[in-house]
C-alpha cells in the first residue's frame, strides 16, 4: 500500500545526504536557485554519485529557461525538477512527466485554482449525436456521459492481443464520474491530466448508450475539443453555432455515490451471488431447489 513519501530538501554535502537517506528520506533535495543552500551543479553530480537508486533526486529551481532545467536534470544526474517560480502548464508539460509544481499558500491567488490549472485539462464535446454507427440513437437520449479511465498495464503475460477482445478488456477500468450532456448535445468538462479516460453515454436510466472503444488524455492545462462520437477525424464542425456548452464554465466530475471506483470480485460481485444466486446455483440440495451448480 502507497503511503506518505518523505523529501528532504537542502541538501549541501555527501555527509547530510547519507544521514537523510539512512533516517528514510525517499527523495532528496538540491536547491540551484538564490538561496542560503543553493549548491552548484558540480556539487550536485558529485554527491548524486553516492546516492542508491531507489532515492529520487530532485533538482530546485525558480523561473529558470527550459533548456537550462533539463542541461542541469542531465549533467547533475538530477530525477525530477521541482519548479517554485511562475512556469505555466507548458513548461511542466514539456519536462514529460520529469517537472512538477510546487503551490504557495497565503498569496492572492487561489491554491486550488492553481493546483487544478496543472492537473487537469478541459474538454469541450460539440455535439455528441454526431459521429459514427449513431442509427438508432435519436436527439434528447443521451443525458450523461460516464468518465472512465483505463488504468495501466505493466505486462501482457500472453504476449500479444488475445483474439476473444482484442485487448479491449485486459486493463482494469476506474470509474470516475459522470458529467451532464445539454439538450443540444454538447458538453464542457475538466479532466485529470496524464490519465488514460473514456466515455460512455447514458440515457435517462443511466443506461449505456454508446461506449467510445478507445481512450483519450489531456495534458495539464490543455484545452481540447472534439466534434462528436466518433466522428470522422477529417471532419470539421458542421455549424457555427456556440454551443450550450460553451456558455457555461467546464464542469467538474461527479463521481457516483456508493459505487467503488475499481470493482472487487471478493468485495463487491460476491456478496451478490451470496444473497441472490448460491442458494439454488451451488452444489447440495437446499429448501430452495438445486443443485443447479455448473
Amino acid at each position: 500500500m502507497s503511503g506518505v513519501r518523505l523529501k528532504i530538501c537542502g541538501i549541501t554535502n555527501a555527509e547530510d545526504a547519507r544521514e537523510a537517506i539512512e533516517v528514510g528520506a525517499d527523495a532528496l533535495g538540491f536547491v540551484l536557485a538564490d538561496s542560503p543552500r543553493r549548491v552548484t551543479p558540480e556539487q550536485v553530480a558529485l554527491i548524486c554519485q553516492g546516492i542508491p537508486p531507489y532515492v529520487t533526486r530532485v533538482g530546485v529551481f525558480v523561473d529558470e529557461e527550459y533548456s537550462e532545467v533539463v542541461r542541469l536534470l542531465r549533467e547533475c544526474r538530477l530525477d525530477r525538477a521541482q519548479l517554485h517560480g511562475d512556469e505555466d502548464p507548458g513548461f511542466v508539460r514539456a519536462l514529460r512527466g520529469r517537472g512538477y509544481k510546487a503551490f504557495r499558500v497565503g498569496d492572492d491567488r487561489d491554491p486550488g485554482e492553481e493546483i487544478e490549472r496543472y492537473q487537469a485539462g478541459t474538454v469541450l464535446l460539440d455535439n455528441v449525436y454526431v459521429g459514427r454507427n449513431m442509427k438508432g440513437v435519436v436527439r434528447g437520449d443521451i443525458k450523461k456521459l460516464l468518465v472512465l479511465e483505463a488504468l495501466p498495464k505493466p505486462v501482457n503475460f500472453h504476449g500479444s492481443w488475445w483474439p476473444i477482445s482484442f485487448g479491449g478488456t485486459f486493463t482494469l477500468e476506474r470509474i470516475l464520474g459522470t458529467v451532464d450532456v445539454e439538450t443540444d448535445g454538447s458538453a464542457n468538462f475538466k479532466l485529470p491530466a496524464m490519465r488514460s479516460v473514456f466515455f460512455v453515454a447514458l440515457d435517462k436510466n443511466n443506461m449505456s448508450v454508446k461506449r467510445m472503444q478507445s481512450f483519450m488524455t489531456v495534458q495539464p492545462g490543455e484545452k481540447l475539443s472534439c466534434i462528436g462520437c466518433h466522428e470522422d477525424r477529417a471532419n470539421t464542425p458542421v455549424s457555427r453555432r456556440v454551443s450550450m456548452a460553451m456558455k457555461r464554465k467546464p464542469q467538474t466530475i461527479q463521481p457516483l455515490k456508493n459505487i467503488p471506483g475499481v470493482f472487487d470480485y471478493p468485495r463487491d460481485i460476491q456478496p451478490i451471488f451470496d444473497k441472490h444466486c448460491v442458494s439454488c446455483h451451488d452444489y447440495q440440495k437446499t429448501k430452495k431447489g438445486g443443485p443447479r451448480a455448473g
